[in-house]
């Protein structure tokens, strides 16, 4: 985006994605745009989305990544309101800035190692674009955080967490490894530190650190955050259980939805 933003001498660069007419409608600030991805207009969440110049059926939405040159900054800083979609940069247009549209979805370009093998023998290789060079999800509604987590479970995930050159740089707490004991076991999932499985089935789940899953207790496609105690024979699917949580024993969460409702 970078390079994109200084090769075409942009005063403000807009990250976007291509998302779907309908599902942007009321839901993404929209980029209206001229057959040279020069903004024309940004609509805050439309019911009727402008859509991309000769694709009527998608429209581009603003990813909230902005790059500006200093002066063009200096001068957002001097206007009124705070949201760059609502106040800042609508007052721009049609001033003497150059503010132009990067579409992630053709343009990014992540390289990455990966492997394959030839002959029996594993090799690792460089990838010039990743798979995932294009993923985007806006995370701001609790479905749209579940099914952004589900995409980190297969084998190979449209958004790695394991590549070598673009690690994750994140606070490490000093935790001891997970452990799996009498008969614990975790399938398709994510357990981070700290974690111990007493003889508790896990599927397609991720545990965050500290999380202590008792005997006989089953989890299935459910997000658990830090510091939760789920005792012996609960139930839980389909779930996001918050920090410092005990799960009492034999509860179940995700199977009826009324008691769920109480």
């Amino acid at each position: 985006m970078h390079q994109y933003h200084k090769t075409k001498n942009a005063d403000i660069t807009i990250a976007a994605m291509r998302v779907g007419k309908v599902e942007a409608a009321g839901s993404f600030g929209v980029l209206d745009v001229d057959e040279n991805l020069m903004l024309i207009e940004f609509q805050e969440k439309p019911m009727q989305p402008k859509t991309i110049p000769g694709t009527p059926d998608f429209c581009l939405v603003s990813m909230g990544i902005y790059m500006f040159k200093v002066s063009a900054l200096r001068e957002c800083l001097k206007a009124a309101g705070d949201d760059f979609g609502i106040d800042i940069i609508p007052n721009l247009i049609g001033k003497d800035y150059r503010i132009l549209i990067y579409d992630c979805e053709k343009e990014n370009c992540i390289s990455e190692f990966a492997y394959e093998v030839k002959d029996g023998k594993r090799k690792r290789i460089i990838v010039d674009r990743t798979m995932h060079s294009s993923y985007w999800k806006d995370v701001g509604t609790i479905d749209s955080y579940y099914k952004a987590s589900m995409d980190l479970f297969s084998v190979a995930p449209i958004f790695n967490l394991y590549g070598e050159k673009w690690p994750i740089r994140t606070f490490k707490r000093p935790l001891p490894p997970s452990k799996f004991i009498f008969g614990g076991r975790a399938i398709r999932s994510i357990i981070s530190e700290g974690c111990i499985i007493n003889g508790a089935r896990i599927w397609h789940s991720i545990l965050s650190p500290n999380v202590v899953v008792e005997q006989y207790s089953h989890l299935e496609q459910s997000i658990i955050f830090d510091n939760i105690m789920i005792e012996p024979n609960a139930k839980i699917r389909y779930a996001i259980i918050d920090k410092q949580a005990r799960i009492q024993a034999g509860v179940s969460i995700g199977y009826n939805r009324e008691l769920d409702m109480q």
